[in-house]
């Protein structure tokens, strides 16, 4: 999928505000305000939450494939040609 695929090129090249917020972090200043230092908040790391974020990703696309495939198979039932010819009247109970 396009969306994974543009995720992954993130880890290789940060994108344009991504750069402009280590540029923010490295210098202690945005628009002429000083930032001060919280230790409470820990910073994570950009490439594993990426990679992360696209492995997830690629599991739910994985699941999602096998649910409609299930999906597909439940619905067959509604196919009239595949309905028995002379049905008995307990047709279906089980």
């Amino acid at each position: 999928m396009i969306v994974i695929r543009v995720l992954q090129s993130f880890k290789e090249s940060p994108g344009e505000k991504f750069a402009e917020a280590l540029k923010v972090g490295k210098l202690f200043m945005l628009n002429d305000v000083t930032l001060m230092e919280n230790r409470k908040v820990k910073s994570i790391h950009a490439g594993q939450f990426l990679q992360s974020l696209c492995n997830d990703l690629n599991a739910r696309m994985s699941n999602a494939a096998a649910a409609e495939s299930q999906f597909l198979q439940d619905i067959d039932i509604l196919d009239p040609s595949k309905w028995p010819h002379s049905p008995s009247i307990r047709h279906g109970k089980t």
